[in-house]
């Protein structure tokens, strides 16, 4: 029996533990994420199109739980006075508020909700960025809510950015042709060494 053989199994798996070795970490996209936006002595959720603030075409305009297919606009609510908007990418999303031209902007105190139904998806969730003032944020489980402050934001606009931990392992597809560059090469340099020893002695 060759060298390569006898050593080939024990490579495979060596190889495929490495590239199983971390469990992967969900992306954003792809994901259904259930979005709730309320305003202190209000009990609606302002993303639900059912309350009538929810712009025509937006991907929230046939209900608060919205497919994130891709990058861009996952919700949206405007008022007349104000737009609030919550955008996706693969590993982050950005709250967005912006006045209309001499509009009064938000009422005091709110709170955006969201709860991505895929379990893990915000683990890891950091802010790297915020022109709010006075807010606060928290996650519980793979539920976040962001308070905008008891205060009101006139004529001006604010955005924050949270960030995911994102993917932590290649998927299952990398894997399968990592493994498969690496099997070659192990081939040739078990043949290398087998071509250059010394034959046995009888």
């Amino acid at each position: 029996m060759s060298a390569f053989t006898k050593t080939a199994p024990g490579m495979l798996a060596v190889v495929l533990a490495a590239s199983f070795a971390a469990p992967a970490r969900a992306d954003i996209i792809g994901t259904w994420v259930f979005g709730d936006l309320n305003f202190s002595g209000f009990g609606e959720n302002f993303f639900d199109p059912a309350n009538g603030f929810v712009p025509s075409g937006s991907p929230n305009s046939s209900g608060p739980t919205v497919g994130i297919a891709g990058p861009g606009l996952g919700f949206a609510f405007e008022d007349g006075y104000s737009t609030f908007h919550v955008s996706f990418t693969a590993d982050r999303f950005t709250l967005s508020f912006l006045p209309v031209p001499g509009g009064p902007g938000f009422r005091d105190n709110g709170d955006v909700i969201l709860t991505d139904l895929t379990p893990g998806t915000f683990e890891g969730l950091t802010m790297i960025s915020n022109t709010f003032e006075g807010t606060s944020f928290h996650l519980v489980g793979d539920t976040f809510q962001f308070n905008f402050g008891a205060e009101r934001l006139r004529g001006r606009g604010d955005s924050a950015t949270f960030q995911t931990a994102g993917s932590a392992a290649p998927e299952p597809a990398t894997a399968v042709l990592a493994s498969g560059c690496l099997l070659p090469m192990a081939w040739l340099v078990l043949r290398r060494r087998a071509a250059i020893q010394p034959p046995s002695r009888k």
